[in-house]
């Protein structure tokens, strides 16, 4: 996978979050959304690592923590909560199902360029030629 191909993989995958973040409706100070970085990193003509980071705002979002609502005592006062009448955020799961789909993505993408560079590799080296000697 050449640079290019892989920034453009980086590059869709950040645009794929900002619309389900936009779908789900939050945002709230754009914070999230100007937050997300891409960093490809290439050994030769390999695609070495790619990261994609953001601001922790979202990992409290996709939680439904913050603000006064710790993650611990989300979880220990869910009953005590629901009893009480009070209301809990319940977390939005925004980027779930594009980490699965990219990844996917990204998976098929090498799987079939490393399938293609071993294919015209052994095609240069086997002979066309196939006999048998009884």
């Amino acid at each position: 996978m050449e640079q290019s191909e892989a920034q453009k993989w980086a590059e869709e995958t950040i645009r794929l979050f900002v619309e389900e973040i936009r779908k789900r409706k939050i945002r709230d100070t754009g914070e999230l959304e100007a937050s997300f970085k891409a960093v490809i990193t290439m050994r030769g003509v390999d695609l070495h690592s790619a990261k994609i980071s953001y601001a922790i705002q979202g990992l409290f979002t996709k939680l439904g923590v913050g603000k006064g609502q710790r993650f611990d005592e989300k979880k220990d006062n869910a009953v005590l909560n629901s009893l009480a009448g009070r209301k809990t955020r319940k977390g939005k799961n925004w980027s779930s199902k594009v980490w699965k789909e990219q990844i996917t993505n990204l998976l098929q993408q090498l799987y079939h360029e490393n399938l293609n560079r071993a294919k015209s590799e052994i095609d240069g080296s086997v002979s066309p030629r196939f006999e048998m000697n009884f």
